[in-house]
């Protein structure tokens, strides 16, 4: 139940991002067809409205094929006889509500009424309403939910002329959704501006591409923080074609981004190519990001890019250098000392992640007592910090050292452990790498039935996340035990 909630949460997530269709507002379903032989008396049903008829209609149309009436109430003034003339465009039938709605929705009954009467408009005019809209929004966000405000404000500044403006609203909004740990809602967000950012004339003006560049970063982000890995579908919520184009911003000296951005851009793409086993690329990409940063510059993020790298080092099997830049890093770390008490640092740095680290860098050593200190000062320090997600992966560690001294009891005790932490967690990948993990170990020990039921759950949450490669090796392991 916990895994098929969390799938139907992330679904209706993304069903969200189809609420706004590139610059346009919400849709709705189909309007009622025009009758070919009744188009030509549309124009009447315009010509025979009263003066604030015209008004009104010329507002609701740049507002869209639907809308909120309580955001046309605000755009309106105060004196203006808003219901009075409401009920004119309702009894013309060039409006109707939208009864299925929850939040008082009207539309335009007929689409071709709404592209006249915007073509009647001045151009000129018609941007200072969407200008005025946005205005509106801007002092009155709670006039709709926050989400809906957000995009209609940025849909507005855009078509008012402003779409820097528009651009950037949509940014700090996903940097907030980012802030409080809203990875769906930041997510929405960015994949909305892409699709503004891909209709903009090629090639991209700079301040165009800084954009860019921070819309790509925001969506790798929040994707690791969904446990959703890019993929090489286009078409996906977030794929490899993203990870290049900001591989190849990184590249261009003619985007001239600001040094932290592009070291955290170089970070966010040396993490993703390390999780894909391009340890050789992301080493690049890492050594990219330590030098955009000065000397002097983002401390924190200078040892969040230094233990990433130390751990690629690892794996490229240049322990050395891997245990120096740990050793630093861990030093670095208690001179920072602890964060403070605010809920975005509920997910900063802490000396657990190089404690950590320096075990596994000392199993791989087969130091394998100091590796087990590091690993005790790692667990400690992450209970006190009440970090569930460095937890399940140090208890992972933890089994890994006994795995290694033939411990099996101590070895499935660890593994259980770091599942229960990881559910926890909510951390869905996790569970199926320490299911996994734990079914090799039992079947292993002889206990065949339940290491397959161990592995089946792994398959189970692993078919969830649409994870093909995880899923193949652990049909391939339930093959073998058959």
């Amino acid at each position: 139940p916990n895994i098929v909630q969390k799938e139907i949460h992330v679904q209706m997530e993304a069903n969200e991002n189809r609420k706004f269709d590139r610059m346009r507002g919400p849709a709705d379903a189909p309007a009622a067809p025009v009758d070919p032989t009744k188009q030509h008396t549309i124009p009447q049903q315009i010509d025979q409205l009263s003066h604030r008829g015209k008004m009104l209609l010329a507002i609701c149309s740049i507002l869209g094929h639907s809308f909120p009436t309580p955001l046309l109430k605000n755009v309106l003034p105060p004196d203006f006889d808003t219901d009075g003339t409401l009920a004119e465009l309702i009894g013309s039938r060039i409006l109707e509500p939208l009864l299925a709605s929850h939040d008082h929705r009207l539309r335009f009954r007929i689409p071709l009424m709404r592209a006249l009467a915007t073509r009647r408009m001045n151009p000129a005019r018609t941007q200072q309403l969407h200008l005025r809209v946005a205005a509106m929004l801007h002092e009155r966000p709670n006039t709709l939910d926050r989400a809906e405000a957000e995009g209609w404000l940025a849909m507005h500044a855009a078509l008012g002329g402003e779409v820097l403006q528009g651009i950037d609203h949509l940014l700090e909004a996903a940097d907030a959704a980012l802030e409080r740990w809203e990875p769906e809602s930041a997510l929405r967000r960015l994949r909305q501006l892409l699709r503004w950012l891909s209709e903009q004339p090629e090639p991209l003006t700079p301040p165009l591409r800084l954009r860019q560049a921070r819309t790509l970063l925001g969506l790798l982000k929040s994707a690791r923080r969904l446990g959703l890995k890019p993929r090489s579908d286009d078409d996906d919520v977030v794929s490899e074609h993203h990870v290049t184009e900001l591989l190849a911003l990184l590249s261009d000296p003619a985007a001239a981004l600001p040094h932290r951005l592009r070291a955290e851009a170089a970070l966010e793409a040396g993490r993703y190519l390390a999780s894909i086993d391009r340890q050789q690329s992301a080493r690049a990409a890492l050594q990219s990001a330590l030098q955009a940063l000065r000397d002097d510059e983002a401390p924190e993020l200078r040892v969040e890019v230094e233990l990433h790298l130390a751990s690629t080092l690892l794996a490229l099997q240049k322990v050395g250098q891997a245990a120096d830049l740990a050793a630093e890093c861990l030093a670095r770390l208690r001179d920072l000392g602890p964060p403070p008490p605010i809920l975005d640092d509920l997910f900063a740095l802490r000396p657990a992640q190089a404690l950590a680290l320096l075990a596994e860098i000392c199993a791989a050593r087969q130091k394998l007592s100091l590796a087990d200190d590091y690993l005790q000062q790692a667990r400690r320090s992450a209970e006190a910090d009440g970090d569930l997600d460095r937890l399940h992966e140090i208890h992972t560690l933890r089994a890994r050292l006994a795995h290694l001294q033939n411990r099996h009891a101590e070895t499935v005790q660890a593994l259980e452990t770091a599942r229960e932490l990881a559910f926890r967690a909510n951390d869905l990948r996790a569970q199926a790498r320490i299911l996994f993990n734990l079914g090799v170990t039992l079947a292993l020990a002889g206990n065949t039935h339940r290491a397959q039921h161990q592995l089946r759950v792994a398959a189970v949450i692993a078919r969830a996340l649409a994870w093909k490669d995880f899923v193949t090796l652990v049909d391939d392991q339930l093959k073998r035990l058959a």
